[in-house]
């Protein structure tokens, strides 16, 4: 565990050497030149639907990319990317996250760790029916995957998996403004895991977030509405229900998840979403590589309100 906090971290500065790096190359206040590779990032509309899939362009430049991410529907959908590692293919990596997503605890704790080794998770969207969410990544040269997570659950079909070259000349290096900063943390209390979000209470329910993966383990940041007066203390009681199978309270959610798919250890992204003001539990719902329990039962969970 020690070694992979420590390549963990160095990932995390390196990654905000290059945010910093990024942000000198093109001033916020500057407009690109015409036909420069500098400016805002390129922006690529996904609509989902669960007959339809989506569609994506085969290439694109290098650079920050930004991913709009729309569905009419109601029904979950997990728009996530992803490069392969160590000479995984990116059927080995679908197949990680459907071990992760089985509800079995030892099969997600494996697909969890093997997500390690095969991926780099870029992260993605979990849309809404409320109105766009986008996921701004960083995509070096390369060859990247896309598909729905929501595939995984439709019976006799196949997970409709992307692929998208990242070629050419670097693009998009302006930094979005954001409104607040996430931290996704891992820290060790006692010889065991604690995981965290830090992130302020009060949020824009229109707002862009800088979400950095400071942890040794995959992580996600989603929002789900959530019944007013709910605390961080009742949400610790429910999911210690969850977790024991004991007598549940009355469930505290009003919605679904909505917000950022995965990303691995020392990656960030910039999401920008549009819910409606209300409050919210922040939350991890990525299994453990060590319990298989999502991190959200674990304590990786805040309460904030969306104005």
């Amino acid at each position: 565990m020690r070694s992979r906090r420590v390549r963990a971290a160095a990932s995390v500065v390196a990654s905000g050497a290059l945010v910093l790096a990024m942000s000198a190359a093109m001033p916020a206040t500057a407009a690109p030149a015409h036909g420069s590779s500098f400016g805002d990032p390129p922006v690529i509309d996904v609509s989902i639907t669960t007959d339809g899939g989506f569609t994506l362009p085969a290439s694109v430049r290098p650079g920050l990319v930004t991913f709009r991410v729309t569905t009419p529907e109601t029904t979950y959908h997990g728009f996530q990317g992803f490069r392969t590692k160590n000479g995984a293919t990116a059927d080995q990596v679908v197949a990680d996250l459907v071990e992760g997503l089985s509800g079995d605890t030892v099969r997600a704790a494996a697909g969890a760790h093997a997500l390690l080794e095969h991926s780099t998770l870029i992260g993605g969207v979990v849309p809404g029916a409320f109105g766009a969410i986008s996921s701004t990544v960083l995509m070096t040269p390369g060859t990247y995957y896309f598909f729905d997570l929501n595939d995984i659950f439709i019976a006799g079909l196949v997970p409709r998996v992307h692929t998208m070259e990242a070629r050419g000349p670097i693009q998009g290096l302006r930094i979005p403004r954001i409104d607040a900063v996430a931290l996704l943390q891992t820290h060790n209390h006692g010889g065991e895991d604690m995981h965290s979000i830090s992130i302020q209470g009060d949020l824009p329910a229109n707002g862009t977030f800088l979400v950095v993966n400071t942890a040794d383990e995959v992580h996600e940041l989603v929002f789900r509405q959530v019944v007013p007066g709910t605390t961080d203390e009742y949400l610790t009681t429910y999911f210690n229900a969850v977790r024991d199978g004991t007598p549940r309270p009355p469930r505290p959610w009003v919605d679904i998840q909505h917000g950022l798919q995965a990303i691995s250890p020392g990656v960030f992204a910039f999401l920008k979403i549009e819910l409606p003001p209300a409050p919210y539990a922040a939350v991890c719902l990525v299994p453990s590589d060590d319990t298989g329990f999502a991190h959200a039962y674990m304590g990786m969970h805040k309460i904030v309100t969306l104005h």
